[in-house]
């Protein structure tokens, strides 16, 4: 016998009859009767990959306002910190799967918003000049390259699982996920020089587990953040407690 889940959703219908439309709503003549198909919903059990800036107003660069504590020393390019959890708790019997593992990648890209008439959305080709407009650097000692706009990282197997086999939580990896810090450096000293526009840009985050064959065994969702780069007189904004009624 199968097992279903407790929870499901289940279609209800209703017929009524009335002598007139406008009473139709109202009227005691009708028949429920519950449809016959349940529905559930797939279960939510695996990985999930969590992207976030650990500073919400780094992800607001205006080049007439730049925050020096931001900035790197040769005043080039603003930082915006980020944590990366690639969370595995959920997933089924997570230990062999990665000791059956043979790395873990990330990758990092970079997009623009649309440039059509609706400037709404990002396209689904990354930019591959994207190094002319960041830098990332990874704090955990993993090695991050870029080709074409794209920059990869690898947690080897050794990272998370040792010489004996077992698991281990005294690195990037805590037991039930693996936690990153990476610095996404916004350069801002070759914004109009390049004809860089003043608007919305999308690092996207992807990480895949690999066996030893070459094979993604988890993949999960994508995540993002979005930064702004503006260039706004400060003096120019109306603060909002000044407003007299």
């Amino acid at each position: 016998m199968q097992n279903h889940p407790k929870n499901f959703a289940q279609l209800a219908f209703t017929a009524q009859i009335s002598n007139e439309g406008s009473t139709l709503s109202y009227s005691s003549t009708k028949v429920n009767k519950n449809g016959n198909m349940k529905y559930y919903r797939e279960s939510s059990a695996g990985s999930k990959l969590i992207y976030d800036a650990d500073q919400i107003d780094q992800l607001g660069i205006n080049l007439h306002d730049l925050q020096s504590d931001y900035l790197n020393s040769s005043n080039t390019a603003s930082r915006i910190a980020t944590t990366v959890k690639y969370d595995l708790s959920a997933t089924e019997n997570l230990e062999s799967v990665l000791k059956n593992s043979d790395r873990v990648e990330f990758t990092l890209d970079l997009r623009g918003r649309n440039k059509d008439d609706s400037g709404l959305g990002y396209p689904n080709e990354c930019y591959t000049d994207a190094a002319d407009y960041i830098s990332i650097v990874s704090n955990n000692g993993y090695l991050l390259s870029e080709t074409d706009g794209v920059w990869s990282m690898t947690i080897p197997r050794s990272a998370y699982v040792d010489q004996n086999g077992n698991l281990r939580t005294d690195g990037v990896f805590d037991g039930a996920a693996f936690n990153l810090s990476i610095d996404i450096w916004v350069r801002v000293n070759n914004v109009e020089s390049s004809n860089h526009l003043y608007d919305n840009y999308k690092v996207t985050l992807n990480a895949k587990l690999f066996d030893s064959g070459n094979h993604v065994i988890d993949q999960p969702v994508s995540d993002n953040i979005i930064y702004t780069l503006c260039k706004i007189q400060p003096e120019f904004i109306l603060r909002t407690d000044s407003v007299t009624p």
